[in-house]
């Protein structure tokens, strides 16, 4: 990815290309891609206009990097709540029961 900004001229280069390597950080993980993309993608369409390119840049499939992770937090902490639901009622009056089988 650093490679493709850093072909971009610099007068229309938004960010450098050594930034892609803000994804490495945890916590960057989850916000930095979607401003890189943003940033990506201006940078090239700004790059076409200056050249009068006519083709449209579409980068919206770099968009499924960064929503997974954030979808699999999501899940997670879902699936525990809805987890610790179902073991809450099952454990009852300090009794384990489980529904009986049919």
């Amino acid at each position: 990815m650093s490679r493709e900004l850093n072909a971009v001229s610099q007068e229309n280069r938004i960010l450098s290309g050594g930034l892609v390597w803000l994804n490495i950080l945890p916590i960057m993980k989850l916000i930095w891609p979607f401003i890189f993309n943003s940033a990506l993608k201006n940078s090239y369409i700004a790059e076409f206009k200056s050249k009068r390119i006519t083709k449209e840049v579409n980068l919206n499939s770099g968009l499924i990097y960064p929503i997974m992770p954030l979808l699999l937090v999501f899940l997670s902490f879902y699936g525990s709540a809805l987890f610790s639901d179902i073991e809450n009622r099952a454990y009852q009056n300090g009794v384990f029961s489980m529904p009986p089988y049919k």
